[in-house]
């Protein structure tokens, strides 16, 4: 099994210049989605975490807290730099090593590559809204706590919803 990886070095996939031109305005919330819909995919498709914590449900959709302390600073605006980490030894900041695609196994390779080509053309809004969608991990896990603000959504509902994602997906090639 492949241990997840720290989400800064995933969103540091997306942030990469190589991934820039493909996903348009990046903001902070479209990172949220990517992210989200990656590690969804992974658990999905690869049968484990992509990330090493856990999405939480906000008003706008899951969200890693610790992405969005990294960049809340920038708002709504175009993110500007990769996340980074604090190096205690030089006492500077420097940017998070993003995820190898050279490295990973070849089935994340492959999510992380439809995530980009499948929603990356998408807006912020857009994306939020396919995570709002009724049923979905999000929505089941703001029903089922309505009272509490940021509880973790479980991978289990995740992997679930991702999963009946990919069986639409496959009826829908299939009747064609």
């Amino acid at each position: 099994m492949q241990e997840p990886y720290d989400p800064k070095a995933v969103a540091n996939y997306f942030l990469s210049k190589k991934n820039r031109h493909r996903l348009g305005r990046l903001t902070q919330m479209k990172l949220q989605k990517l992210v989200y819909f990656a590690h969804g995919y992974t658990l999905a498709v690869c049968n484990e975490p992509l990330i090493n914590e856990h999405f939480e449900a906000w008003e706008y959709g899951p969200v890693v807290p610790t992405l969005y302390h990294e960049f809340k600073e920038f708002g709504a605006r175009p993110l500007p730099r990769q996340a980074t980490d604090f190096d205690f030894e030089t006492l500077e900041y420097t940017d998070t090593p993003a995820i190898a695609t050279d490295e990973i196994p070849e089935s994340m390779r492959l999510v992380l590559e439809f995530v980009c080509d499948t929603y990356g053309r998408l807006s912020a809004g857009q994306l939020s809204t396919l995570t709002h969608q009724e049923g979905s991990a999000w929505d089941q896990t703001v029903r089922e706590y309505p009272r509490l603000k940021h509880v973790d959504i479980p991978n289990k509902l995740i992997k679930a919803d991702f999963n009946k994602i990919l069986a639409r997906t496959k009826e829908g090639n299939n009747g064609r």
